[in-house]
């Protein structure tokens, strides 16, 4: 069964067709949400809400907490996930009363949503008040 040169022409076009979607599809703007991300890094959209780290260190053999990072900057109403990994219990305390975790347990988390307004948010331990960190909101 021989084709006819319009039929061979169809198919030529179907299978350059199929062809060039495949190449769309592997290597253009779909590619990047349906790959692995290798550097590591969380993409979102200005709208979309994030999620950060917040942690509590205490150096051995010390009682003097720390926060890490010591500011964080964020965009309003992403989360704040704070891990307490120190030895003693700290809170995470805006000093204008924005937010207040008022108590995070040794090796307890907690989250804490950002605040909705952009600014600079100085914060303390209430616990331990020189213990300081700054979370700005952009």
């Amino acid at each position: 069964m021989l084709l006819s040169r319009t039929e061979l022409m169809g198919w030529g076009v179907a299978v350059l067709l199929v062809c060039c979607m495949g190449a769309v599809v592997a290597h253009g703007p779909f590619h990047a949400r349906f790959t692995a991300n290798p550097s590591g890094r969380t993409y979102t959209s200005p709208n979309q809400a994030s999620s950060h780290s917040l942690a509590i260190y205490t150096a051995a053999g010390k009682e003097i907490g720390r926060y890490v990072p010591a500011t964080l900057h964020v965009h309003p109403g992403d989360s704040i996930v704070v891990q307490n990994s120190s030895n003693a219990p700290h809170s995470v305390t805006a000093k204008d009363g924005t937010f207040n975790l008022r108590l995070i347990s040794p090796g307890g988390s907690a989250t804490l949503p950002a605040p909705t307004k952009k600014g600079t948010y100085p914060y303390i331990c209430i616990f331990h008040q020189y213990m300081k960190g700054t979370i700005v909101v952009q």
